[in-house]
């Protein structure tokens, strides 16, 4: 696994149709909603491991299993989703740079913002304790409330 390396276009792509495909519970996080979700868990104030949310990419119930091809099928998705995550945490790391979603630029663009915000409202439900005090500030809440 090389989490270096940006996801490419075709990879993007492909990591969609699978978070949507029928291999996948009902419950699946789209992909704009992984995007959200995995940017909530970059700036989350408390570091969380990925044992403690990639379960919530599937889904919350225990019915909510994968069904994988192979086991290289499976380390192709989850290269795809670290290498996302990779991602996102470098562009917020890097100084002056304007943070964007991954976002289509179609007539669907406000349904997937509203599914980026959903992704990231349930990172924050994943440790709602560590959020609480920016979310208790006037500042902190002026700063999340385009997400709510």
């Amino acid at each position: 696994m090389n989490i270096d390396k940006k996801l490419t276009s075709r990879e993007i792509e492909e990591l969609k149709t699978f978070l949507l495909s029928e291999k996948t519970p009902v419950n699946c996080m789209s992909f704009e909603e992984l995007d959200g979700f995995l940017t909530c868990i970059v700036l989350a104030p408390e570091l969380l491991m990925p044992g403690e949310w990639l379960s919530a990419v599937w889904g919350a119930g225990k019915d909510d299993e994968v069904i994988w091809d192979s086991e290289a099928d499976m380390r192709r998705i989850f290269d795809f989703i670290f290498r996302l995550y990779q991602s996102i945490a470098e562009s917020l790391e890097e100084k002056n740079k304007h943070f964007s979603p991954t976002l289509p630029s179609s007539s669907d663009g406000l349904i997937a913002l509203e599914n980026w915000c959903r992704g990231f409202y349930q990172g924050i439900e994943l440790d709602p304790q560590s959020w609480e005090s920016l979310l208790t500030t006037r500042q902190g809440y002026k700063l999340l409330l385009p997400i709510f």
